[in-house]
């Protein structure tokens, strides 16, 4: 991997977080070792903090940063300016700002790992000391994510109060969207059983139940196509205003110890739908996690295969439904009555969902055996799943 590829790894924050603790250190490591290949040259006098960073957050713009992540390296480096209007050129004025944040949970990481992102940029680009490779990098256990449980989750919907709020929560819980996704949406996105999803790196293809299509057309009525789902009162709506109406309702549903953010809906479904049975190579795809080791195994998954995973193991559809937590759909049964009947084509509704939940164990049972045999764990463990719906 050489320099550009690494930068370009370590640029976005959000997907530097999701990856494995090993994969971040390794990452780490090597940028430490591509910093300590780049000599120390002799700093330029009064250079301003406050321009290399507006330069900095140029740059990144004119490279299709996302405005999320702008706009987190500028709240970070903000301060970093006003607590030194000259760039720092040695590492114990940077280790001594760094202190300040010491004991504030990742804080000090976060703002360690945006600032040499930031001199290594100014570096490369302005010529200009770069003392990261000296600074001593804080240390700080990183907070679990956080989800509710499926009684708060329930205690969730039944303090929804208007459609906007039943729109938001349907979508960071039903469908998983991020805040910004959830921001970019637009009417047109909005298919028959289909929604268009703008991500961070490209657009994808989502399947929709009906029961979230239909609030979603609720808030869309008299709207254009090219209008956001979403909108205040001003226009489109911030984040700062989805964020307080999430909190708002954790306050009303008496929701305490989870953090009252858009994510931590989008991480319950995950959880709760693992929970509920969902595969992983599913859950992955309806979440659209990075993954360079699964990717492949996602992408083989198609729509209307999604489509049932999501209608079958969905936790709102659950919640709506009343359905028990953990306890997954038994098609070997059939109904007293329609075993008894006389008229052979009631059976066929049954025997077809039977026929879908064999057929979809097959294919995680392919994934699972790969191409040369590997995950045998996983493969005893569907075949004994599928030897039991016979």
């Amino acid at each position: 991997m050489n320099r550009v590829e690494l930068d370009q790894l370590l640029d976005d924050k959000e997907d530097f977080c999701k990856w494995g603790e090993e994969t971040r250190q390794a990452l780490r490591e090597l940028a430490d070792e591509y910093d300590g290949q780049v000599p120390l040259q002799q700093p330029k006098s009064s250079v301003s903090t406050a321009e290399v960073i507006d330069k900095f957050l140029a740059s990144k713009k004119s490279a299709n940063r996302s405005e999320a992540t702008i706009k987190s390296y500028g709240d970070t480096l903000r301060p970093f300016a006003c607590a030194y209007p000259t760039l720092p050129t040695t590492p114990e004025e940077i280790e001594a700002y760094l202190g300040e944040h010491r004991g504030n949970g990742t804080t000090g990481e976060t703002i360690y790992i945006v600032i040499r992102l930031l001199y290594r940029w100014a570096s490369n680009r302005l010529g200009v000391a770069n003392p990261m490779p000296q600074v001593e990098r804080p240390i700080a256990k990183a907070k679990p994510p956080q989800h509710l449980t499926i009684t708060q989750a329930e205690a969730l919907l039944n303090a929804i109060q208007t459609d906007r709020e039943q729109g938001l929560v349907y979508c960071l819980f039903g469908l998983g969207l991020r805040l910004g996704e959830v921001i970019r949406l637009k009417v047109a996105d909005i298919g028959e059983d289909t929604i268009l999803v703008h991500g961070k790196e490209r657009d994808e293809q989502l399947p929709l139940l009906p029961e979230i299509r239909d609030i979603l057309l609720k808030l869309t009525d008299g709207k254009s196509p090219t209008e956001a789902v979403f909108q205040g009162r001003q226009g489109l709506l911030s984040d700062s205003t989805i964020q307080v109406i999430i909190k708002t309702l954790f306050d009303r549903a008496g929701i305490t110890g989870v953090r009252p953010s858009p994510h931590t809906l989008r991480h319950t479904k995950g959880v709760l739908s693992t929970m509920l049975g969902l595969d992983q190579f599913s859950s992955k795809r309806l979440l659209r996690h990075a993954s360079t080791e699964m990717t492949d195994r996602y992408n083989q998954l198609n729509l209307g295969e999604l489509r049932l995973k999501d209608k079958q193991y969905n936790p709102l559809l659950r919640l709506l439904s009343k359905a028990e937590l953990g306890k997954k759909p038994d098609f070997t049964q059939f109904k007293a009555d329609t075993v008894l009947s006389d008229d052979p084509a009631e059976l066929l509704p049954e025997l077809l969902d039977r026929l879908i939940e064999l057929g979809q164990m097959a294919q995680q049972l392919s994934h699972a055996l790969g191409s040369n045999g590997h995950r045998p764990e996983a493969a005893k463990e569907l075949i004994s799943a599928l030897l039991s719906t016979g």
